[in-house]
């Protein structure tokens, strides 16, 4: 008898002095809004404690047709580019199961686009400066830092898939080369260009794994 009631107690026992499932430690998101500009990014937060993750994203651009009307410069006619970030996401909930959360941080972009566009080259002849009419595809390299703060919320949770958004603004400097000797008529870069200096909007949706 009592090495039935030791049996049928050992599971229990067993269960109690098992640690409790502390929940996902790390995440692998995908973020796909970043296709649109020719991008693909990924995400991958660590948990530090209850309540900080830290993200770390590193981005790839890669397009070798023309931009289209519709979105984006129909001028560009390629781009190719790295960039890397690094998050602080504070889930400041105090229940088990946190979905709401803040973050914080920033990131440098290196990015080349190949451009066919109006310019005017200068050049001298017999002491006198003139200016030529040129159409020809040429290339900008851009230099941007970036600073961002965004909210976010789980919207679906499962115990390996997550789908989370996030809303926010950032400021951008960007710095920008082309080729000397000419005289640009460029328009002025919008929120959407990477050689965009400026107050942006942040604003996205990640989905992947976690364990």
């Amino acid at each position: 008898m009592l090495i039935l009631m030791a049996a049928l107690a050992f599971p229990l026992i067993s269960r109690a002095q098992m640690p409790q499932d502390e929940g996902a430690k790390t995440r692998l998101m995908w973020v796909p809004q970043y296709l649109f500009n020719s991008g693909m990014r990924f995400e991958v937060d660590r948990k530090l404690n209850e309540e900080i993750w830290i993200v770390v994203s590193p981005t790839i651009y890669y397009k070798d047709t023309p931009d289209i009307w519709l979105y984006g410069n129909s001028n560009i006619y390629g781009r190719k580019g790295i960039s890397a970030e690094a998050w602080l996401k504070w889930y400041p909930e105090q229940q088990s199961r946190k979905r709401n959360y803040i973050m914080a941080g920033g990131g440098y972009t290196l990015s080349q686009r190949k451009r066919f566009a109006e310019r005017w080259q200068g050049y001298l002849e017999d002491g006198l400066l003139f200016y030529r009419y040129d159409e020809s595809y040429w290339n900008t390299t851009t230099h941007a830092f970036a600073l961002r703060v965004a909210a976010g919320r789980h919207i679906f949770e499962d115990r390996n898939f997550l789908i989370d958004a996030y809303l926010g603004l950032g400021i951008r400097f960007a710095s920008t080369s082309r080729p000397s000797g000419f005289i640009y008529n460029d328009p002025q870069p919008t929120t959407l260009d990477q050689d965009y200096s400026g107050v942006i909007g942040v604003a996205g949706l990640r989905l992947g794994l976690q364990w």
